[in-house]
């Protein structure tokens, strides 16, 4: 048997032992979890105006998973808007919807794998976080423009990054970055640095209809910063917007406030 072919039953049977090993050992929320199931079981009993001000990221991740709780209180699963049910939607997302999201390339290689398994990614597929889903709707824009370069692809692609902004709101800078990518693979190609810069501007004219959904992206996102009084969606004292070098962006720098409740919720 080819080493390709044992990629996925490799995969499959780590996966499914982690899983197994996550339930028996996480038996309380990790860090973040304790707002973000306690809010979600909040949204399964439909109490919709109830928030929880430490949260900072939008409501997306609590309605995706009251949708999810319901579908699987459907199939007559017990307690499914519990830890164990709702840290299976990013096992979901993870081994099923990001797969299928990066089967809209071909590659020759194990690059899909090695994105599948990036450790800072895997790791959430075992907790309900919203790294998860936040991902997998902010590369299927990058794709979908990759294989699709014309305006239904770019409104194809501002739907999910729109979806994948109720999850982090933050992802309006991949958005942007879908954008300049759409248009540089448009752009007639030069070995001159500054000719590429100047075909980039002249395609953004020539392109503007393809960038309308963009922009459409960008004044809602902000529309919401003047509404909200800025990034942070909740706990803005605790949660302000800082340069981060390394990541060659901002970040929003948390206090110690979630590690403290932690301590508290294990002592309990």
């Amino acid at each position: 048997m080819a080493l390709p072919d044992l990629v996925l039953p490799i995969f499959g049977a780590l996966t499914a032992v982690i899983a197994q090993e996550a339930h028996k050992k996480l038996q309380w929320p990790f860090i973040d979890e304790f707002f973000h199931l306690r809010q979600c079981a909040t949204y399964c009993a439909h109490e919709f105006s109830k928030w929880d001000n430490k949260i900072t990221t939008p409501p997306g991740l609590y309605l995706l998973g009251t949708w999810y709780h319901h579908v699987l209180s459907a199939l007559g699963v017990p307690d499914s808007c519990g830890a164990t049910a709702l840290r299976s939607l990013n096992l979901v997302g993870g081994v099923v919807a990001l797969p299928l999201v990066l089967s809209l390339v071909r590659t020759d290689n194990f690059w899909k794998v090695n994105v599948v398994l990036l450790p800072l990614l895997y790791t959430y597929y075992f907790l309900f976080y919203t790294d998860v889903w936040a991902t997998v709707l902010v590369v299927l824009p990058l794709l979908v423009i990759s294989k699709h370069r014309s305006l239904k692809g770019s409104i194809y692609a501002n739907l999910a990054a729109f979806a994948s902004l109720w999850l982090r709101q933050t992802n309006i800078v991949w958005l942007v970055f879908v954008g300049i990518v759409l248009i540089d693979r448009r752009k007639p190609k030069s070995e001159s640095v500054l000719q590429n810069v100047s075909n980039f501007i002249v395609q953004c004219f020539k392109d503007w209809l393809l960038l309308v959904p963009f922009a459409i992206n960008a004044g809602l996102f902000i529309a919401f910063v003047y509404i909200n009084g800025g990034v942070t969606f909740g706990d803005k004292e605790n949660h302000k917007m800082t340069l981060h070098v390394v990541q060659s962006g901002f970040h929003l720098k948390p206090s110690e406030t979630t590690f403290s409740l932690l301590s508290v919720e294990e002592k309990d």
